[in-house]
């Protein structure tokens, strides 16, 4: 991986170095200084004590840029991680924009769920509860625009994998399913760099005055990798007795669209994918590999509207397996419902704000509160809460990880 990154730096500084990209250059640095503090609820135990100092470099020409962010995280006085978050140059005129590095791309219309938000993976190590701005990773490759009107093409090529961050061994978000039978764990196998092995992304979108319209497509390595049985040992009159599994990525493909329109004091948003021979785990004793797969459909439908000096978002989303068997773990078809206000006061130096998500069928749920204070000088201030409900699911398993957290930053 660091291999890579340093090929798409070597071509960055190559294409500093191109004859008139950049000259008269004018150039920009900021960044942030960060504390994070977090307590769990039942017993008060220390499980986030981070700081993290972000750097950020902007340099632009008439026909050229380049954009470096780096961040180094201490975490219990403990020098964590110091790597750039992103580290790309561009080349860009009237009607195109091209752009190659270390880069994070987020596309879509929903919050808090990812339907044609694939391109980036996911910083899982704290769950879903890190700030927003840790969530995603910057992959290395290269981006082209090109643009008309209102019209707008883009091409995404990932010569290298990069996989979400799952969390680590022992963390109190690590996920750990009961098995009956002695179980092998094998370590996963990272699809290596190559032009055969490269994901290919593509949007159109439209941005009108009264309409904004994205259309995908997409063929691309799963970030989170599917447990596949390697091996397994059926004793007859007993049963299963011992398994061997091995975490394995593999291609997807994904359709997807989304749109936003007003509606009086209503902002409408959609937005949909279909992702073919995709992966879902199902009865061992019945699917060699342990795994079916299968077509599915994901959508979401919500709104946002202005109400009462607050903002209110609610977000309808289903996700569907098309062609079920009864083989498969996981329900046929997935609802959940998200809601989230936010609201400022005193000429907004303060915000409050909760957002909340349900799942229906396995009611569970998380809940996150926040109050964020500005008061000026770039300094920032913030203290919130995040509540697991429910005894099992996606947020249910995590019933006993309610926990507290403050935040102090300072940007310039």
């Amino acid at each position: 991986m660091k291999q890579i990154r340093y090929c798409f730096f070597a071509l960055t500084a190559m294409l500093v170095q191109f004859p008139g990209l950049f000259a008269d250059i004018s150039a920009d640095v900021s960044g942030s200084l960060r504390n994070r503090f977090a307590v769990q609820a039942d017993d008060g135990a220390v499980f986030i004590n981070e700081q993290q100092l972000f750097l950020g470099l902007e340099a632009e020409t008439d026909s050229a840029y380049l954009y470096s962010a780096l961040s180094f995280r201490i975490q219990d006085s403990t020098v964590v991680s110091g790597d750039f978050k992103e580290l790309y140059a561009g080349w860009y005129g009237d009607f195109f924009d091209f752009r190659a590095g270390l880069q994070k791309i987020l596309w879509g219309k929903a919050d808090g769920v990812f339907i044609t938000d694939v391109v980036s993976p996911l910083d899982l190590s704290s769950f879903l509860t890190a700030d927003i701005d840790d969530l995603r990773i910057g992959v290395s490759g290269a981006k082209f625009d090109l643009y008309q009107g209102a019209h707008k093409l883009e091409f995404v090529w990932i010569p290298v994998f990069t996989p979400s961050v799952m969390p680590q061994s022992g963390s109190i978000w690590t996920a750990s399913p009961a098995f009956p039978v002695p179980l092998t764990m094998q370590a996963p196998s990272i699809p290596e760099a190559s032009l055969e092995n490269s994901e290919f992304f593509s949007r159109y979108s439209w941005l009108g005055s009264l309409l904004d319209v994205q259309v995908m497509g997409g063929w691309y390595w799963n970030d989170t990798p599917i447990a596949t049985v390697a091996d397994k040992t059926v004793v007859p009159g007993v049963g299963l007795s011992s398994l061997t599994i091995l975490p394995e990525y593999y291609r997807v493909g994904i359709l997807g669209t989304a749109f936003s329109v007003p509606a009086g004091p209503v902002i409408l948003r959609a937005e949909s994918a279909v992702s073919f021979n995709k992966r879902f785990s199902g009865t061992v004793l019945q699917l060699s590999s342990g795994w079916k797969e299968k077509n599915a459909v994901n959508y979401m439908i919500g709104a946002d509207v202005s109400l009462l000096g607050a903002t209110l978002s609610v977000q309808w989303i289903q996700d569907i397996i098309l062609d079920y068997e009864d083989s498969i773990s996981r329900e046929e078809s997935l609802e959940t419902v998200t809601g989230m206000v936010q609201r400022s006061f005193f000429r907004e130096t303060l915000k409050t704000e909760i957002f909340g998500i349900y799942n229906i069928k396995s009611e569970d749920a998380m809940i996150k509160p926040s109050i964020t204070c500005y008061p000026g000088g770039g300094f920032e201030m913030s203290v919130g809460a995040w509540f697991f409900i429910g005894e099992s699911g996606q947020f249910g398993q995590y019933d006993e990880n309610d926990g507290f957290n403050a935040r102090l930053a300072y940007y310039f």
